[in-house]
């Protein structure tokens, strides 16, 4: 082979024909060669000369021969596996879309069903400052469900009875021991003064004033003996009635007589601090929050009561018919200060049977 070079790095070949730089046998076909060189190859030995150009030309030939002689079943396979995880997403995208499509035709029947009964009023419709709706343009959207609060009584209360008003300022008051049964319309000095009507026995809960976004029924407050009627205003509501069962009062006198006086800022505990038992609360101070907790015999919790108090509270500077069976606490804002003084009537000395009647 002397005097012959490399037809493909131009190198010197050994005794064997073989190339001493790139390993090419050049006793096979040149042309074969020649014909599979890349545009690669040729466009990497323009502009080079020398070892470096042929260095370079090895190792394009090297990648080129590891990348044709790759099995093809490689790529096959991970053309497959994108395949699969491609048939996934597509499956996962398709469930979803049929899980939301099938909620919503689920609630629009809930919400014809309830439209239908009655339980949903189309006249009753909320709107945006600008005319529009969640739910669509025509106004749809945000009904309000108003159910009659009286539609489970079974019985009505006597039409005849006597013509009653009575001043409430902020407290509780038991339907047949402070006030006497009957149709009462109240008469607000405020539009957030607020009456409440719990009735257990007669399935009547209301939580009634005069700013409600919709009616409310503040002139047809059926109240039955043994209701117990919650006011909060900052003065007093008047509440008058034409069939009031005056006939019909019960209760008792209070048997306590002692008053406390509470300084801002301390808790009391009804039994060590003070006598359990009714009592009418009195404050001093412009604004200030007074609260009470009811726990039972084993100390869990039955009602947490909020009052906002003073010239410039809510509930006004007075509340009355508070019951504090043993174990009850009350606590008061340091800005303000409150006297404890036993109500004048009461259901009973049963004073955690109040809580207990819900």
């Amino acid at each position: 082979m002397f005097g012959k070079k490399c037809t493909l790095c131009g190198s010197k070949l050994d005794g064997r024909g073989i190339c001493t730089e790139c390993g090419l046998d050049n006793n096979k076909s040149e042309k074969n060669y020649r014909i599979n060189q890349s545009a690669v190859r040729q466009s990497a030995l323009a502009g080079k000369s020398g070892t470096a150009k042929r260095l370079d030309v090895a190792k394009q030939v090297t990648a080129q021969s590891k990348k044709y002689t790759q099995p093809k079943t490689t790529y096959y396979k991970a053309n497959q596996q994108k395949k699969e995880k491609n048939g996934t997403s597509k499956w996962v995208i398709i469930t979803v879309v049929i899980v939301v499509v099938l909620i919503g035709i689920t609630m629009v029947s809930v919400f014809e069903v309830m439209e239908n009964n009655g339980v949903i009023h189309s006249s009753n419709i909320w709107q945006d400052d600008s005319g529009d709706s969640w739910w669509n343009d025509s106004g749809d959207a945000y009904e309000e469900i108003v159910n009659d609060p009286y539609e489970y009584l079974t019985e009505e209360l006597p039409a005849s009875g006597t013509s009653v008003e009575y001043p409430l300022s902020s407290g509780k008051y038991v339907a047949g021991v402070h006030i006497p049964a009957g149709n009462y319309v109240a008469k607000v000095q405020d539009d957030f003064d607020v009456v409440q009507v719990w009735d257990y026995t007669n399935g009547i809960y209301l939580y009634e004033y005069e700013g409600k976004d919709v009616d409310n029924y503040l002139d047809d407050l059926r109240i039955y003996p043994g209701a117990v009627v919650t006011v909060s205003s900052e003065t007093t509501i008047m509440f008058a009635s034409e069939n009031a069962q005056t006939d019909d009062i019960e209760g008792m006198p209070n048997p306590l007589t002692a008053f406390y006086q509470m300084k801002g800022g301390e808790v009391w505990t009804a039994g060590e601090d003070f006598e359990a038992g009714v009592y009418d609360l009195a404050v001093t101070g412009d604004y200030g929050q007074v609260e009470i907790c009811v726990m039972d015999e084993e100390g869990y919790e039955l009602e947490e009561i909020y009052l906002f108090m003073g010239t410039e509270g809510s509930d006004g500077t007075t509340y009355k018919n508070m019951v504090f069976p043993e174990g009850a606490q009350i606590s008061c804002d340091e800005e303000i200060d409150v006297e404890l003084t036993p109500s004048e009537k009461i259901e009973s000395m049963d004073y955690m049977s109040f809580y207990r009647r819900y």
